[in-house]
């Protein structure tokens, strides 16, 4: 039973996975692989991303202080090119536009410099959010608005999310409904992602 979602260090996201994982079919629940539970940026934001050490776009449950989010993620720099290169194709933008509750939101990552001629540093990177758009208003074009500004890579990258996001409040109310509600979610995005491992 999920008590609380405020607070959490990750503990609860492991085993609300684990809950979401129960309602999945065999084969569905095998593809998502080990999961993964961490923490990351200022605030220590927990986090819990499937299929790990795969090297593939994923998804990840995150607790931020005012809400829940599940996510189809590209983060690092090969996820993200094929996420992109989906999100940019015909079938990816169909897809998108055809899940209204969704979000598509664009970042970049920058390497740390301790000095302008320092050689980027990866392990302490910045994350800012270059745009959110609803996924019935995504085109493949919105994508390329987003990054044309980006640097070189060696200090630049570009990571995306597909987002499904329920406030705190909301999602604490489902109670014990929640894994189930999210395992539909997932059931959703998993056709996706397998589109997505196979382009």
């Amino acid at each position: 039973m999920i008590h609380s979602l405020q607070g959490d260090t990750g503990e609860t996201l492991d085993r609300l996975w684990k809950d979401v994982r129960s309602f999945l079919p065999p084969e569905d629940d095998h593809a998502l692989g080990v999961v993964r539970v961490g923490a990351a940026g200022r605030d220590d934001t927990p986090w819990a991303h499937t299929n790990d050490g795969e090297e593939r776009v994923n998804l990840t449950l995150e607790v931020w202080p005012d809400h829940l989010e599940l996510n189809l993620v590209g983060w690092k720099e090969a996820q993200s090119a094929t996420l992109k290169a989906w999100l940019q194709s015909v079938a990816g933008e169909t897809a998108v536009n055809e899940l209204p509750k969704y979000q598509v939101v664009a970042f970049v990552r920058r390497a740390y410099k301790k000095t302008p001629t320092s050689l980027p540093w990866w392990q302490d990177e910045s994350v800012s959010e270059l745009g959110v758009c609803p996924a019935s208003e995504f085109t493949a074009g919105w994508i390329f608005k987003q990054v044309i500004g980006l640097g070189s890579k060696k200090e630049e990258k570009s990571a995306f999310h597909l987002r499904r996001a329920w406030p705190i409040a909301e999602a604490e109310a489902l109670g014990e409904a929640l894994p189930q509600t999210l395992a539909e979610e997932v059931r959703r995005l998993i056709p996706l992602l397998r589109q997505i491992w196979s382009s």
